[in-house]
């Protein structure tokens, strides 16, 4: 732990591999900063951003991709996925969609908000709640989000 100008900064250790680290500063003319280090491997090479990947991201499915598969397996229509109403069958459809896009894109979630005109917080929301749901092995939600799938992979 560092003090820089009254505040304290926190600083991982340099040579970090085992996940990303982030570098918080509070003070200076800067205001707050976070800056992600990237992981490197013993050789000094950047670590590929998904394991197994050939390093091509253009293979990963886009987020306009992933909510068109969302809504013709849901039958919901883009206009109302995207839209105001918060009907179950459209916020069902939309959580699945947030779950998918976390997981298959590297987006964050102001990202995904900013694509489907929701806030952050209501992506992570959703993200988690498809999360916990498939983690108690709710059986229509995996076959749901199996279905997506499918369609996103005969898509590519």
């Amino acid at each position: 732990m560092q003090i820089h100008r009254g505040f304290q900064v926190y600083r991982p250790e340099p040579k970090r591999t085992d996940g990303p680290g982030w570098s918080i500063s509070f003070g200076g003319s800067e205001g707050l900063r976070d800056t992600r280090i990237q992981n490197q491997n013993e050789a000094g090479e950047s670590l590929k951003p998904w394991p197994g990947s050939p390093g091509n991201t253009s293979k990963l499915p886009t987020l306009s991709r992933i909510c068109s598969a969302t809504c013709d397996v849901l039958e919901v229509t883009p206009i109302a996925f995207k839209g105001d109403r918060r009907n179950k069958e459209l916020v069902y459809a939309r959580h699945i969609a947030y779950y998918l896009c976390g997981e298959l894109t590297q987006k964050s979630y102001p990202d995904i908000g900013r694509f489907v005109n929701r806030d952050h917080t209501s992506v992570m929301h959703g993200h988690k709640k498809v999360r916990r749901r498939l983690e108690h092995g709710d059986p229509d939600l995996l076959e749901a989000v199996q279905a997506v799938l499918a369609r996103l992979a005969s898509a590519s």
